[in-house]
């Protein structure tokens, strides 16, 4: 038996109907199965393709956008860029929307920089903000490998 989440479990206490979420949930779940068949393959164990916002929380719907990332934990390699082309192209067609332009998600991120770069004058808001989601609120579709280490 799949164990209930906190929000299953509140609406129940509280007496609530909130189909909307369970919608999102079910949506949500679809979707990562979804990416997880489509990338199937690309990640390894020095690569983890990981999502995070609303697809990680549960509340995907069909306005949002595939916050994802390619984590890289692993020295650099020329082929990280082809890979990461691959994941893009395969992404793509199952996000309802592009992701930000801020160029947060939709990208290739090495651990060192967010293991390494924490404060002082190296750091960015943009690795700061990866940091915090891949530590809050992420979920790696596929191989675990990279995203248990970093």
């Amino acid at each position: 038996m799949v164990e209930a989440t906190n929000v299953q479990q509140l609406e129940r206490k509280l007496l609530a109907n909130w189909p909307h979420l369970r919608q999102a949930r079910s949506v949500s779940n679809e979707t990562r199965t979804r990416l997880r068949d489509a990338l199937v393959g690309l990640d390894s164990e020095d690569t983890s393709i990981v999502v995070s916002g609303s697809l990680a929380r549960d509340e995907f719907t069909s306005g949002s956008d595939i916050d994802w990332t390619l984590l890289i934990d692993g020295s650099a390699d020329p082929r990280h860029h082809d890979l990461f082309r691959e994941v893009e192209a395969k992404v793509r067609p199952l996000a309802p929307k592009e992701p930000g332009a801020e160029g947060t998600f939709g990208s290739m991120v090495f651990s060192h920089d967010l293991i390494h770069e924490i404060g002082g004058e190296d750091d960015t808001n943009r690795n700061t903000t990866r940091r915090l989601l891949l530590l809050l609120e992420s979920r790696p579709v596929g191989r675990e490998d990279a995203y248990q280490r970093v």
